[in-house]
């Protein structure tokens, strides 16, 4: 029974979510439910209860730092649209790029492109994108998943990023490791959903595939009429004028000072800590990415408004420009408000602690235990809407257990937890990053949600195909055969199933 009651404020989220199309409605919802719960029914002590949940929210520094950095980074790219710069850029890829596959894959590289970090990623990756998507009649529910597989996916598979300090930490935890640091590549070589998620959205672009409902909106795309579309950009300010430089400038900025600010926080973050001889990875797991990406926001800023004066934008044109889409980032930051809140109620709930001790009182056989930590961990981080949180909750746990029973499985284990948290990274609607690709590509959060999910799906299931044949085999080469094997049946099937739908709707 308090297993049912853990999980019904995730379960209203996900059905609401489905029968309403509606992310905050949804959201509310779900919130309301566990507010119930938390307080056992006691609705008078549901308000203080949601004040308390809100306040640890808009209290928190790097949450706080986050948002800013939405906020002033709409705000900056669309004075950068007003500058001529994304009409510039425009123009440009225009005459590069001159079919919808070559849109769709210059957003895929853009993404891998920009690794660093999964939230710096989508909030650049749309803007410049969005008018390419557009005409070339690619729905804003494509362009965002592009941008969320190229997100949270490519910087978890990265040896260099903002998950580096995250999954190095974790497995220190562990104390299982004489060495984390050389414990953490070898996990990456094994994160299945990371490289298979992306593999995906490769094979989908290049063959033209569409599943799901995803096929109904790229249908209504091409006829003009985008049902994804989020808002328009019809309130952007152009004064005529183009010059590249006027976004490629700020953008180029902005990665320095976000990396510079990586390495700085970083460094006194070791330091801090007491290490004396710091080194990269030291300075990688001590970064500060809401601090760094703040300043990145600021920079960018800076830079546009500068270039706003030299192309003589006048002061109502760069306020409309400003304002309009800064006043847009409020309500992604209002879903982002409630997605947190709803995050922290269900992980108050107690969730991933029942999981766990579901997990300790499993007995399996051990060549099975890899695809009930990914199930578990997918579960998780998909109802909590954080794949972090479920790497801190569920690394140990999954270290210990499975060090007593089978101490060969440890690192398959956990990399199975990894690719768990990062599948539902991927396709939860609670998840930070789903929303920003949504925001990024001006998708509808939920529609941005439901055209994804078919395809996350795929890469899971490979990713429990490669895991079986890496425990039987010990193989990570076989394994990522495996996974290569999988993405060419999922690639004979849909079109299979493409050709015979085609078929039928012509008979």
């Amino acid at each position: 029974m308090e297993l049912l009651l853990t999980l019904f404020p995730p379960l209203v989220i996900i059905v609401l979510v489905f029968s309403t199309k509606r992310v905050l409605l949804s959201l509310s919802g779900g919130i309301l439910a566990a507010l119930l719960v938390l307080a056992q029914g006691n609705l008078l002590a549901m308000p203080s209860l949601l004040i308390e949940y809100a306040m640890g929210i808009l209290t928190d520094i790097d949450t706080m730092l986050l948002f800013a950095f939405i906020i002033i980074l709409a705000g900056s790219i669309s004075i950068a649209h007003a500058n001529g710069g994304t009409k510039a850029l425009a123009q440009w890829m225009f005459t590069k790029v001159r079919t919808p596959k070559q849109a769709k894959l210059f957003g895929l590289f853009a993404g891998i492109f920009i690794f660093l970090d999964d939230t710096f990623s989508t909030q650049i990756v749309g803007p410049v994108t969005r008018e390419l998507a557009d005409e070339n009649k690619i729905s804003r529910a494509e362009l965002a998943y592009i941008i969320d597989t190229t997100s949270a996916s490519v910087s978890s598979a990265m040896p260099i990023s903002s998950w580096t300090g995250l999954l190095i930490g974790s497995l220190a935890t562990t104390a299982l490791f004489t060495n984390a640091s050389q414990a953490y590549f070898s996990l990456l070589m094994i994160n299945f959903y990371s490289i298979t998620a992306i593999v995906v959205c490769f094979l989908s672009i290049w063959f033209n595939i569409q599943i799901g409902s995803m096929k109904k909106v790229e249908m209504a795309s091409l006829a003009g009429k985008d049902p994804s579309k989020w808002h328009t950009d019809d309130a952007h300010v152009d004064h005529g004028r183009s010059n590249i430089w006027n976004i490629l400038l700020p953008l180029f900025l902005t990665t320095i000072a976000t990396v510079g600010m990586f390495a700085y926080t970083g460094y006194v973050g070791a330091a801090d800590s007491g290490i004396t001889t710091i080194t990269f990875i030291d300075i990688i797991s001590n970064m500060n990415s809401s601090l760094s990406l703040f300043v990145g926001s600021l920079v960018t800023f800076i830079t546009v408004t500068i270039q706003a004066i030299f192309v003589r934008l006048s002061w109502r044109d760069y306020y409309k420009a400003m304002a309009v889409e800064s006043m847009g980032a409020f309500g992604t930051v209002m879903i982002l408000v409630l997605a947190f809140i709803a995050s922290d109620m269900i992980k108050a709930l107690g969730l991933g602690e029942q999981l766990g001790m579901i997990i300790q009182n499993l007995q399996v056989p051990f060549v099975v235990l890899p695809l009930i930590f990914l199930g578990i961990a997918g579960f998780f981080s998909f109802v909590a809407g954080t794949s972090w949180g479920t790497i801190s909750l569920f690394v140990p746990i999954v270290a210990l257990i499975v060090n007593t029973i089978a101490p060969e499985m440890v690192l398959v284990s956990l990399a199975a937890v990894v690719s768990g948290a990062v599948f539902g990274d991927h396709a939860s609607p609670l998840n930070g990053n789903t929303i920003l690709s949504a925001a990024g590509a001006q998708c509808q959060p939920e529609m941005h949600f439901e055209t994804q999910m078919p395809y996350a799906l795929v890469g899971l299931v490979i990713t429990a195909f490669a895991f079986i044949v890496l425990t039987l085999t010990s193989s990570a080469l076989l394994a990522w055969l495996a996974v290569g094997i999988g993405a060419i049946i999922f690639v004979l099937v849909a079109k299979y199933i493409a050709k015979r739908t085609t078929v039928m709707e012509h008979s």
